[in-house]
């Protein structure tokens, strides 16, 4: 067994040494070997790493982006509501919010037909438009009817009538397409 172990040592290094050796495309010869008057570049080292794994997302389902659509509209609509701080009221403002508002169907409409599972969420997101957009109207009149007079905004006068009538619609509005934007979340959730 003595004598077999530097034998089977040599044999292992050489063959070693012939798969570590230059391959035909191990790249250039090295600069010492490079022609006189050569430019001599350091060759690029070879790659090993592994290419990264594929990260590309699958693209969104119809149901996903018609979702997000809706997301969209309900973020506009609270967006024309205002920020929920006190705010000075003024006709502008009201014109406004009217003006934001009264364009929920039309944006709801550009959604395109929801898929089939989301046709009840449609109709919940279309009543929340007929709020936004009664509550849009309610707005516009009471920036008609503005004025800073005390008698103009006396409880029972005109303006302070429609802006409540406003801010109601407006709220049920609110309510509707939240709760339509979450019962479609369900919806679209997989199983």
């Amino acid at each position: 067994m003595g004598a077999i172990a530097p034998f089977a040592l040599f044999f292992a290094l050489s063959a070693l040494a012939t798969t570590v050796g230059p391959s035909p495309s191990a790249g250039p010869p090295a600069a010492s070997a490079v022609a006189p008057g050569a430019s001599a570049q350091a060759p690029a080292p070879p790659s090993t790493a592994p290419a990264p794994p594929s990260t590309a997302l699958a693209p969104p389902t119809r149901t996903e982006q018609w979702m997000k659509g809706l997301r969209s509209l309900r973020t506009h609509m609270s967006d024309a509501m205002g920020s929920g701080a006190p705010a000075t009221v003024t006709a502008a403002s009201l014109r406004s919010a009217a003006r934001k508002l009264s364009r929920c169907s039309a944006d709801l409409a550009a959604l395109g037909p929801p898929p089939g599972q989301l046709r009840q969420v449609y109709r919940q997101a279309s009543r929340a438009c007929g709020h936004f957009e009664h509550g849009a109207a309610s707005y516009a009149a009471a920036a008609r009817a503005f004025s800073t007079s005390y008698a103009a905004n006396a409880p029972g006068a005109r303006f302070p009538r429609l802006l409540n009538r406003g801010d109601a619609a407006v709220n049920r509005g609110a309510t509707l397409i939240a709760v339509a934007t979450a019962n479609g979340s369900f919806i679209q959730t997989p199983g």
